[in-house]
């Protein structure tokens, strides 16, 4: 081989390199690990729709405060659960493309029907907008892959944010489940009906009395920072079978602002107790004897017997 021919393969090798090189940089710069931008301090409504659900449901701030609404509900919103949803939003990341075309779309569940279209907005103004899919846990791991398509594109990206799970609940997962909201420090009183007596607890000079008789102060104690900041966690659907019922206790929280939190036997499908609060008033929370049914109820009969 000659040295002319031998300087021609070179050449030849050493322009596919550059031109691999090149190409694959191109390649490169159009995957964007960033793939959605939103200023989350100027977002003011969220709209999207669950999974095996048909009506939209509604985030919308109002004031300083934000409001939950699906079909003719309007309910009160947990603003926790509001700020957990756009930090999710901020901290997506595609670790991977997944997807180019749309035939691919059914797999990573990034379609129309089977997954879960969000969108977002600055007052009346889109935006973002996108499809949360389906997504992986590896349990060994601890870890967790989650799908995404933005609305104006056919690519799927491999995620590792949490966002199918701040969506999976739908309309439940972003209500107020407050039960008592209470500055422990502010509770001068308790007073407690069973349906047929009323024990009354008060905090005086640092100790809690109850018919002239000091308690063990250290247990009452206990119990309210316990239930100062409580929430549910399972509503009840069907309200309406409660609308006339009667509570079989009742416990009233004096301070500042008096809490009553009721307890009702459930007439109907799901679990024993259900629980209301003056605090909460849209909201029933279903609970068995081991749930915040003993948290509140039997936890206080305890301490106070």
């Amino acid at each position: 081989m000659n040295n002319k021919t031998l300087f021609i393969i070179l050449a030849a090798l050493l322009a596919i390199y550059i031109f691999s090189q090149i190409g694959g940089k191109k390649e490169n710069r159009s995957f964007k690990a960033d793939i959605i931008s939103i200023d989350t301090s100027k977002v003011s409504k969220i709209i999207f729709t669950a999974k095996n659900t048909l009506d939209e449901i509604l985030l919308q701030k109002q004031n300083d405060s934000w409001i939950l609404s699906q079909g003719d509900q309007t309910l009160a919103c947990d603003p926790e659960s509001i700020r957990n949803l756009l930090a999710q939003v901020i901290d997506v990341k595609a670790k991977r493309l997944a997807a180019t075309k749309e035939d691919k779309w059914l797999k990573y569940e990034v379609d129309e029907k089977n997954g879960t279209p969000i969108k977002f907005f600055y007052g009346d103004q889109l935006a973002s907008e996108f499809i949360v899919g389906r997504f992986n846990v590896n349990q060994q791991r601890q870890t967790m892959e989650s799908f995404i398509r933005l609305k104006d594109g056919p690519r799927v990206y491999a995620t590792d944010s949490y966002l199918p799970l701040a969506l999976l609940n739908g309309i439940d997962g972003f209500r107020n489940k407050t039960i008592v909201d209470l500055d422990p420090s502010q509770i001068k009183g308790i007073e407690y009906s069973n349906g047929t007596a009323v024990q009354d607890l008060a905090f005086q000079a640092g100790k809690w009395i109850k018919n002239g008789v000091e308690m063990d102060s250290t247990k009452v104690a206990n119990w309210v920072a316990k239930i100062s900041n409580f929430k549910g966690t399972q509503f009840l659907k069907d309200t309406e079978l409660l609308s006339s019922a009667k509570p079989i206790k009742s416990i009233t929280i004096k301070g500042i602002e008096n809490t009553s939190v009721d307890l009702f036997l459930n007439p109907g499908e799901g679990k024993k107790f259900v629980i209301k609060s003056s605090s909460n008033n849209s909201a029933y929370f279903q609970s068995d004897s081991t749930g915040i049914y003993k948290s509140i109820f039997e936890d206080l009969e305890s301490v106070i017997k």
